[in-house]
């Protein structure tokens, strides 16, 4: 595709029987055909796709992050269930197992968890209450921009200039932005969690020199022989990369 410089390439189902596509498909029939698209015909145009990170907020066995009051659970979370490619078995340990763990944990210490919630807990409620700032002109131009951007230069195939140019796309959009803390709209607040999650994705692109899983990086195309997960906090510059025990 990029090197053609197309949206898609085109999947050939012509060796297989038509019926038994009928039989085994029906549901993925009848929504190409509601976009026009006939797959008993041999061709379908196909384009890769994401809709899930692989990654998430740091957490423990029974979901508590680093924020007193704050647990994660299922795929916003990483709790070492999946390696570099995320598994739709894994998953279901991430969304069952943990929140059961998170629920026993916050039964059993509910009261003593809730009195050691910071006391600044006021302060930050005040930053988020300060007037309206201004509206943000041509954000869903704005928002579009960063996707195509994220989808161009880390992408697929990704290589230390193109992540480079993103990353400082990236800190001049969030600049230009500048929201710290409260925004004007719903809107507002999607588009900056997209540029701190891009933020975070390009960093980690950048710090880890090797190729795993989903992760391809034609100027680093081998794997380490060590496994290791790319953690970030509030302030960090690049990646901190935490050897795992188990390869």
């Amino acid at each position: 595709m990029k090197f053609t410089n197309s949206d898609h390439v085109m999947l050939d189902t012509s060796s297989i029987d038509s019926n038994i596509l009928k039989e085994r498909f029906p549901n993925i029939i009848r929504v190409c055909k509601d976009n026009g698209i006939d797959i008993l015909c041999g061709n379908i145009p196909v384009s890769p796709a994401a809709h899930y990170i692989m990654g998430g907020i740091k957490i423990s066995l029974d979901g508590r992050t680093s924020v007193p009051g704050l647990y994660a659970v299922g795929e916003s979370s990483c709790v070492s269930l999946h390696g570099a490619n995320r598994l739709a078995s894994n998953s279901l340990l991430e969304c069952l197992v943990i929140p059961d763990e998170t629920v026993k944990y916050i039964y059993n210490n509910n009261f003593q968890h809730a009195q050691g919630i910071d006391n600044n807990i006021q302060a930050i409620i005040d930053k988020y209450d300060l007037p309206e700032p201004d509206t943000i002109d041509r954000l869903e131009e704005k928002i579009s921009s960063l996707k195509e951007i994220m989808w161009k230069k880390a992408g697929i195939v990704r290589n230390e200039r193109e992540l480079s140019e993103a990353l400082q796309i990236i800190t001049d959009q969030q600049l230009e932005f500048n929201r710290e803390f409260k925004c004007s709209s719903i809107q507002e607040y999607e588009y900056r969690n997209l540029l701190i999650i891009a933020e975070l994705i390009v960093k980690s692109a950048l710090s880890r020199k090797e190729s795993r899983g989903a992760h391809y990086r034609e100027d680093y195309p081998e794997t380490d022989s060590q496994a290791y997960h790319s953690y970030f906090k509030k302030g960090d510059s690049i990646a901190r990369n935490v050897m795992l025990s188990n390869a």
